[in-house]
């Protein structure tokens, strides 16, 4: 759990999402008589399948709390950014200080964020949001109680597999494991699900946006599933807008072996003016803004560039804040 906090005979459950929240669109939403962006179909009877696997998590978290404390009364809560919200304060991420740890893999991963700068500060402007969700928690209360039951007797007494269909949501398959990976020893949980389809390259997984597609699924069943593999007639059937016509284009030339380059590349690159600038606008993640909005100028007001502490070189901008 991210944050618990107790007040009196009251559990506040606050899960904390990497995501950003509209205040505004919400409030309107609310005046009009319309439920949460959590909730789909007429009268909110429904829970999105976008917000689903956040709403489930803290309903898990939720009804374990209330096993363990059923004298409590916990009330459960996401928290987001607030896209509405403005920051007052410049530098403020360089009032908190990025924990990272090595993992197995040697890769860095972001394990804290410690606050050592002025707490009253950071406190000036509230940037996030809690919203109580406590009627999508009652919504998705039984299904969650039987899926953990279903999960619990895979283990309990007997480690057992759950049956599931293969499919194109293995794409994301978490033990897909490559080849040389395989042959130094380390198990593939895919593999033990595919059996020798595993071994099939290019694999029908690797197609553009294949679990939007309604027929790779058939595919799957019935054995197909090497990219090269798909019948003519079932590639021509795709379709014709942009999707489809990518997906044609990966397996054509796939079997051709040849690149393709797109008509406008050459026009493009001969229009080019010189010199170039590159822009990454993907450079920076942080959730928190590092200027001020009243000291935000026009954009290009000035040529002269601005830089800071938090992003002159060798300093690493933090990346999230809880």
């Amino acid at each position: 759990m991210d944050i618990l906090q107790r007040q009196g005979n009251r559990l506040r459950l606050i899960e904390v999402k990497a995501k950003s929240w509209d205040a505004d669109k919400d409030r309107e939403r609310a005046e009009q008589g319309k439920p949460r962006e959590f909730r789909t179909g007429r009268g909110g009877v429904n829970i999105s399948a976008t917000w689903r696997p956040y709403l489930e998590d803290v309903t898990y978290q939720c009804l374990l709390l209330e096993s363990l404390f059923p004298e409590f009364q916990v009330e459960p809560y996401l928290c987001f950014v607030d896209k509405t919200a403005r920051c007052i304060t410049d530098a403020l991420p360089e009032h908190f200080d990025i924990v990272r740890e090595a993992g197995p893999d040697g890769r860095t991963r972001l394990v804290n964020v410690r606050l050592t700068g002025d707490a009253s500060v950071a406190a000036r402007k509230q940037l996030t949001i809690e919203l109580p969700i406590r009627e999508e928690i009652e919504m998705l209360r039984d299904e969650v109680l039987r899926a953990t039951a279903t999960l619990l007797a895979s283990y309990e007494p007997t480690l057992t597999r759950i049956a599931s269909p293969i499919s194109s949501a293995c794409r994301d398959c978490e033990y897909r494991v490559s080849p040389s990976a395989v042959n130094s020893g380390q198990r593939n949980g895919f593999a033990e699900c595919w059996g020798a389809l595993a071994a099939v390259e290019p694999s029908i997984l690797e197609l553009y946006q294949v679990s939007r597609w309604q027929s790779a699924n058939a595919l799957i069943a019935g054995g197909t599933v090497g990219l090269l593999d798909i019948p003519n007639d079932v590639v021509s059937a795709m379709g014709d807008g942009v999707i489809a016509s990518r997906r044609r284009l990966q397996i054509d030339h796939t079997r051709s072996g040849q690149p393709f380059i797109g008509s406008g590349l050459r026009p493009a690159m001969e229009s080019a003016v010189y010199p170039l600038y590159f822009l990454d606008f993907e450079a920076a993640r942080t959730a928190v803004p590092f200027t001020a909005l009243s000291s935000v100028a026009p954009p290009f007001a000035s040529a002269t560039p601005v830089r800071s502490r938090a992003t002159a070189p060798g300093h690493r901008p933090a990346d999230a804040v809880r």
